[in-house]
This record gives structure tokens, C-alpha cells and sequence, in this order.
């Protein structure tokens, strides 16, 4: 097999969809969401959806746009749902600048907080916007002061009141911190859903954890031996590689499949997974912290420095 064939087989891999169950739930949930607010137009609704890093949460986002494009009505552009991601600085004028640039309009890059607001609450009624999808909301947490948090939080609230736009916040779990500091905020996006990764301990789990594991190699033409992937013990490897988050499986996969694609071998094997994982995920790996490796010690790699430590 050639390196571009093998290459490709990578790509697709990269750009597989899939609906496992938490990622479904929360895709279905943004859909219902549409179709309330197309019926209940005098209501406004907020919704928060949470992920760990690599949980899929950009890549539901993205599925969500492609099922609510713009349409092109003759006298202007329908915009169902609008999606953004917060500002480096959040603030109420970089926000609402952030939203109009998605929408497509135009605004004087002098303008105040007024002007930005007057503009905004007219493209969202006049496009027809019914839902505003913010991508990295933990950004409202991690950046600014308190004082900016709550400003932002109150803009977001009057624009909720004035267009009965409804709001889908998607961030990491320090997300709860944002709605935890605001009670009005916290009620009006009662709702949450999670994309969670996979349980080692759940045998539904880990189920679903294998059938998404062969459903990305099958849907690259992968046709060599991958009998390695009905192992318990090469999954539990996996799932230590992969922290059970679908971002990392789908990177350490494609480029194992890549690696036997290109060997002389026959099927997929533990040593290309072990390859994949320090050329992609850690390269400066020890034995006995690549989970693929005979030795190593089974301890979440969690520690400082290691790829799924986590601060706090």
C-alpha cells in the first residue's frame, strides 16, 4: 500500500461521525430545543452542555450546523442557529462583535456597547434566530474579571428577554463555576447534558467504547486482520491511552491503521497502537507510562505533566 493510500485511510478516519450515546443525547437535545422554540416563539430557553477536553464536543457543534444552515430567502439569509466561540477578552462589545461576524453583518469596529446591542437584537429578529450556540462558554470563567463575568452574564440575559433567543452554552465542567456564581443564570439554564468519555468499570460502557473502536477502522477500508480489538485487555490498554475520550481514540486509531497499513504485517498489533500513542499523543513517553507497553505500571495518566492531568 502506498503512503497516500494509507494517509487517506487516516484522514477518514479523522472525519468519521459518530452518534455514541452521550453525544447523541446531547446532539437530540439542541434538536429539541429547535423545534420548542419554533413553536413557542414568545419563550426563550437556556441550555448548558458540558465535556471534558476531546469529549466531541466541537465536533456535536459542528453536526448541529450542518442540520441548521443558513437559507437564503430572497430578502435575506435565515439564520436558525448561530454559532460562536468566546473572544480571547469577553466582554459585552467583543461578544456581540463575535456574533455579528458569524451572522454575517456589518457593524462600525468604533462602536459601543448600545450600538452593538441595538444592532445584534435587529439581525437576530430579522434573521429569524432561534437558538445562539456558544462554543469554549468556560472561557466566560477563565478570562476577565468577575465584574466583566457578570456584566456578560446580565447582556446575555437582557438579549434572551428582548429577542426570546434562546442560548446553548458548551464548555468544559469548569463551566458550572459560571452558573454557580449567578443565581438568575443558573435557573434559566437549568437544563444540562454531559458528553461524557467511557467507563472502565461499565461493561455497557466498554461495549460501546469497542463497537465505535470498529466502526472507525471499518469505515477507513481498513482489510487487514483487527481481531486485536475483541481483547479486554488490548481495550483496558486503550482506554488508558485514550482517557475513554473519543478526540484521543480517534487520533491513536487512525494512526495505528496508518502504521499497519503500511507494514508488511497482517492485521493491526498492540506495537502499532504503542507507536501511535508516543508519535501522537506523548512523545517523550517512558515504558512504563505508555499503556501499550509490557511495562507499563496501570495508573491513570493524570499525574502533572501527563496528557489528561487536569488543574483543580
Amino acid at each position: 500500500m502506498t503512503t497516500n493510500q494509507s494517509n487517506e485511510m487516516a484522514q477518514v478516519i479523522h472525519r468519521a461521525r459518530l452518534n455514541f450515546s452521550s453525544y447523541k443525547a446531547a446532539y437530540d437535545a439542541v434538536c429539541r430545543l429547535h423545534e420548542t422554540v419554533c413553536t413557542q416563539t414568545s419563550n426563550s430557553f437556556g441550555m448548558t452542555i458540558k465535556a471534558p477536553s476531546g469529549g466531541g464536543k466541537t465536533t456535536m457543534i459542528e453536526a448541529v450546523g450542518e442540520n441548521f444552515q443558513p437559507i437564503d430567502k430572497g430578502t435575506y439569509v435565515e439564520r436558525p442557529v448561530v454559532i460562536f466561540s468566546i473572544p480571547p477578552r469577553p466582554g459585552i462589545i467583543s461578544t456581540g462583535m463575535v456574533i455579528l461576524d458569524a451572522m454575517g453583518a456589518h457593524y462600525p469596529r468604533n462602536a459601543t456597547t448600545r450600538d452593538i446591542s441595538k444592532i445584534l437584537l435587529i439581525q437576530i429578529i430579522n434573521c429569524k434566530t432561534r437558538i445562539l450556540i456558544i462554543d469554549e462558554s468556560q472561557e466566560m470563567v477563565e478570562r476577565g474579571t468577575q465584574k466583566q463575568h457578570r456584566e456578560l452574564a446580565d447582556w446575555l440575559k437582557w438579549l434572551m428577554n428582548e429577542t426570546k433567543v434562546s442560548i446553548v452554552m458548551v464548555g468544559l465542567p469548569i463551566l458550572t463555576r459560571l452558573l454557580d456564581s449567578n443565581s438568575q443564570l443558573k435557573r434559566r439554564f437549568s437544563e444540562t447534558h454531559s458528553i461524557s468519555g467511557w467507563n472502565l468499570e461499565s461493561k455497557a460502557s466498554m461495549e460501546e467504547f469497542q463497537a465505535v473502536l470498529y466502526t472507525l477502522i471499518e469505515s477507513s477500508g481498513y482489510r487487514k486482520d483487527c481481531r486485536i480489538i475483541e481483547d479486554t485487555k488490548f481495550l483496558e490498554q486503550l482506554h488508558y491511552a485514550t482517557n475513554g475520550l473519543i478526540a484521543h481514540m480517534v487520533t491513536i486509531t487512525a494512526e495505528a491503521v496508518r502504521l499497519s497499513a503500511e507494514d508488511r504485517g497482517k492485521g493491526l498489533k498492540v506495537s502499532h497502537f504503542e507507536e501511535a500513542f508516543k508519535l501522537k499523543i506523548w512523545a517523550e513517553v517512558s515504558l512504563d507510562r505508555n499503556p501499550f507497553s509490557s511495562s507499563f505500571n496501570h495508573e491513570p495518566l493524570t499525574r502533572f505533566g501527563e496528557p489528561f492531568y487536569e488543574e483543580g
